[in-house]
């Protein structure tokens, strides 16, 4: 069964006498918001820029299997320090995931002992 949700009265009338909807219901906020958080797949009608033409946008929910799950880092991790800048005078933080990816060759300013 097709479910028509308008967000204004205008809309609602147009979708009534144009569409001969059976079931119209007006809700709040706007039409991309509110299918972004159905769980349902949704086509929108948005109005364009140009006169007498709509942009019509297909949204489907993801399923929670194919959902990108979030990389946890650790707190405890204290970030490592990797000389940047105009002749490594300046520092900024580098995080490593492992025990290898830390750099271990020494710039040539790192050769010579302080003397």
């Amino acid at each position: 069964m097709l479910r028509w949700i308008v967000f204004d009265h205008d809309t609602e009338k147009a979708v009534l006498g144009r569409l001969q909807a059976d079931r119209v219901e007006i809700q709040e906020g706007d039409a991309l918001s509110a299918a972004l958080k159905s769980h349902e797949d949704c086509v929108v009608i948005l109005p364009s820029n140009q006169p007498r033409r709509a942009l019509l946008v297909h949204i489907r929910p993801m399923p929670a299997t194919e959902r990108e799950v979030p990389v946890e880092i650790s707190v405890n991790q204290a970030p490592a320090f990797v000389p940047t800048g105009f002749l490594g005078l300046s520092d900024a933080p580098a995080f490593f995931d492992n025990e290898e990816e830390k750099p271990g060759k020494r710039h040539w300013w790192q050769w010579r002992k302080a003397g």
